[in-house]
């Protein structure tokens, strides 16, 4: 307890490392204007000996896990996908584990909500695709209505509001990131797909690529179709989003077509084309190889290629 002025008494709660304490301990005990009391409710800290450290820490047996090379070995604290068992595909927030490698995932915002749940570490995930966020946001939604006790659908409730934020946060930061990649990608939509085309940009954005999505690229006022003429010509890749509405689309066949035109010789391998449905592609991108993602899984497993594509497209 460090106490002012006669009468007054103010607590801090500091969160340092054993040097900072001992350092803090040293210039607190050598001020004259400093009194020392006992707070029963403090537990006094003893360090373990080095060598017992070093045997039976947690980090020493994290330092073991990781090198075993199991899946979740690298997880960081906070968002978290479940990959396996009850909850599979659920989104929350992972807080802490034990000695058994159980971890402890809060389904909402920790600050929010007591209610948590344990699974294996390896059963977790940081890598949350944004497709993931959207397709489960919308699954919350649907499952709200359905007749479940007030305790399941109280904690979908807060793990919804968990995912809302999550994903307003994703676009947020997206919107104002400094690429890191001279690359731009030009991704062509039709108005339906607009929500995957926001989590593929999204996903583009958080690595390092410049993106023309032009419901973020074009401000309100400006001439739409000179501002997609100038997309095309700065961009050095396209990414046509291939759906039944795609297809009847004059815009977006004026867009793909301007490219394939402008760039078939000098970049010919720079479109990629992603069917979203059952679709066939245009007679002109048909030699194309394409992704066909009908669902997350397959979104996860065509995002890696592309960005390893992309990487070289950049050279």
């Amino acid at each position: 307890m460090i106490t002012g002025a006669p009468g007054a008494t103010d607590r801090i709660s500091l969160f340092l490392d054993d040097k900072q304490r001992a350092a803090l301990e040293r210039a607190l005990i050598g001020d004259p204007r400093v009194t020392v009391t006992e707070d029963e409710e403090c537990v006094m800290f003893s360090p373990p000996k080095e060598d017992h450290l070093r045997q039976n820490s947690i980090y020493e047996k994290l330092v073991q896990y990781q090198r075993s090379g199991e899946k979740g070995a690298y997880l960081e604290y906070g968002p978290v996908l479940v990959t396996k068992g009850r909850h599979k595909g659920c989104i929350g927030f992972f807080d802490d584990y034990d000695d058994d490698w159980q971890a402890v995932v809060y389904f909402g915002d920790p600050l929010l909500t007591n209610q948590y749940d344990t699974f294996p570490i390896k059963y977790l995930d940081n890598l949350i695709p944004t497709i993931n966020l959207l397709e489960r946001i919308d699954e919350l939604r649907g499952l709200h209505f359905r007749s479940v006790g007030y305790a399941e659908r109280y904690r979908q409730l807060l793990e919804l509001e968990y995912c809302e934020n999550l994903l307003f946060e994703r676009y947020i930061k997206a919107m104002y990131l400094k690429p890191t990649n001279p690359c731009r990608v030009f991704i062509s939509h039709a108005t339906g797909d607009l929500a995957f085309a926001r989590a593929l940009a999204t996903d583009l954005l958080e690595a390092g690529y410049q993106v023309f999505l032009d419901d973020w690229s074009i401000e309100l006022g400006e001439d739409i179709i000179a501002k997609i003429s100038q997309g095309i010509e700065a961009s050095k890749a396209m990414i046509p989003l291939i759906s039944e509405a795609f297809l009847s689309s004059v815009f977006c066949r004026d867009e793909w077509t301007a490219y394939y035109m402008s760039f078939a010789k000098e970049q010919p391998d720079s479109i990629y084309p992603v069917i979203l449905d059952d679709s066939q592609p245009p007679a002109l991108l048909a030699s194309k190889k394409y992704a066909r993602i009908r669902e997350d899984r397959d979104y996860q497993q065509f995002l890696e290629p592309l960005l390893r594509s992309l990487k070289r497209q950049s050279y």
